[in-house]
């Protein structure tokens, strides 16, 4: 239940209506399923009641198909081999560049080598010297010169080793504006998240409250103790004050401790970037061309990705210039696609950095990337298929919520899998250039063959001759 990424249990309303989307739907997308038929089937088993025989399925039916067959159940599929009993492996997948999940943190190092941090993202910032800077486009390790190159952010101070996308800046002696989210209590001594705003000014000698936390709660009651947290960005000071909420008091703040002025060593800003993984899109473009691709298409932490139905990159710029005895060619390019939802066309530029053997050795984006791309992998979405080593395997969620099994089985011996096949036959109907065009007619004989047919006419003039022969042998 940690939405927020900020280490601890939300407490605020959480809208997830989100959650299941990309998981989901990105391998369809990446593969090109777009169920556009109906299909109308029939079944010639004399198992089935004639007048269950006839059933039509929309191009929508088709598509809630295909998503159950995809469906992980909110998390991975989960595969147990038939030989074992234990988990196995069945596919891989992976997406392409670092999810931005929305991290921001300002970090303060306070003498003496302690440090905090709190949940702050930038929305305005000036450097040292005066000169505004973009805050967003200031979190790279590269930033670009006029002549087609780049070199390293003045600013910049190290990257995430795990999180190739969380990029820390030195933000001392910056004029800054913050938007800080927190946990506190309410008028009523609840957990409640709170966001406000923070304005870090150099040129002014005052303190201003960085943000508040729960520091305890009351065993069995409501209220405790907050920690507020203050900071002088002139004189670059810091300290806290420890304020008791309490029902007795009516649940205001009641100061009970404050802590000794502290020297600050030390303030850095970790944003997750939206200008990250351009080496590996760049690469996947290059590796991929004309395959199905799905993209997010926005940068930051939500979520929207989309199948691209049209997609070049172009050449705008080549540089090659000599550093340190060697030649590097410096080519600006222009990722252009549109996607079959969400914006309009979008064009992002990044530059590349390549050595006399042409091989990659560094990159500078110059506009927000795609967050990801879905690598069309091999996905396995079926209940029961084979795994690595061949055996049979079965997936745990389906066998545990019932959809393999046969009515009153409950084990893996009693899996039954004509329904699972029955609709894998309707979508590849819904989807196949080999039924009839704009609506498909499936006849299915008496011993599961399947039958498509040409037109209606033929189909039903095929359904009546069955119904009549059904009648025939009823008498």
């Amino acid at each position: 239940f940690d939405w927020g990424s900020n280490g601890s249990i939300n407490v605020a309303p959480t809208n997830v209506g989100w959650w299941g989307h990309c998981h989901n739907e990105a391998p369809l997308n990446a593969m090109g399923i777009d169920p556009q038929k109906a299909v109308s089937l029939y079944r010639a088993d004399r198992g089935v009641d004639s007048n269950k025989a006839l059933a039509n399925y929309t191009a929508d039916d088709a598509w809630d198909i295909a998503g159950a067959f995809t469906s992980d159940h909110e998390g991975r599929p989960a595969w147990n081999s038939t030989r074992t009993g234990r988990g196995t492996r069945v596919d891989e997948t992976s997406f392409v560049g670092t999810r931005n999940n929305g991290l921001h943190t300002l970090n303060i190092q306070l003498a003496g080598g302690r440090s905090f941090e709190i949940d702050a993202e930038v929305t305005s910032l000036t450097d040292a010297s005066g000169k505004s800077q973009d805050p967003k486009a200031i979190f790279r390790e590269n930033v670009e010169n006029e002549d087609g190159t780049f070199s390293t952010n003045s600013m910049y101070l190290k990257t995430n080793a795990q999180k190739d996308d969380q990029i820390t800046i030195d933000v001392a002696g910056c004029t800054m504006e913050l938007e800080t989210k927190y946990i506190t209590f309410d008028a009523q001594g609840n957990p409640t998240q709170k966001t406000g705003t923070v304005t870090l000014d150099p040129t002014e000698d005052k303190f201003v409250k960085l943000t508040e936390k729960i520091s305890r709660r009351n065993p069995g009651a409501k209220g405790g103790e907050i920690l507020e947290q203050y900071y002088n960005a002139k004189t670059k000071e810091y300290y806290s004050i420890t304020q008791k909420v309490s029902e007795e008091n009516s649940f205001k703040k009641e100061e009970v401790t404050r802590s000794a002025t502290t020297a600050v060593s030390g303030l850095e800003h970790t944003t997750e970037t939206e200008y990250d993984s351009v080496e590996v899109l760049f690469n996947y473009f290059m590796d991929n061309p004309g395959l199905p691709k799905t993209y997010d298409t926005s940068p930051d932490a939500p979520v929207w990705n989309y199948p691209v139905d049209r997609e070049k990159l172009d050449l705008l710029k080549e540089v090659t210039v000599e550093e340190n005895g060697h030649n590097y060619t410096y080519r600006t390019f222009n990722l252009l696609y549109s996607t079959m939802g969400g914006p309009e066309d979008q064009n992002q530029k990044f530059i590349i950095k390549f050595n006399e053997q042409g091989k990659i050795v560094d990159n500078c984006a110059l506009d927000p990337m795609p967050d990801f791309a879905y690598r069309q992998d091999h996905w396995t979405a079926a209940p029961i298929t084979t795994d690595s080593q061949g055996a049979t395997a079965y997936n745990v969620m389906a066998l545990s919520k019932g959809y393999l099994l046969r009515q009153g089985g409950n084990s893996i011996s009693d899996v039954e899998t004509k329904l699972w096949e029955q609709e894998a036959a309707l979508l590849f109907a819904s989807l196949s250039n080999e039924t009839a065009e704009g609506h498909a007619y499936i006849f299915q004989k008496g011993d599961g063959s399947l039958v498509s047919f040409a037109d209606k006419a033929s189909f039903h003039k095929a359904v009546e001759a069955d119904k009549a022969l059904r009648r025939a042998q009823a008498n």
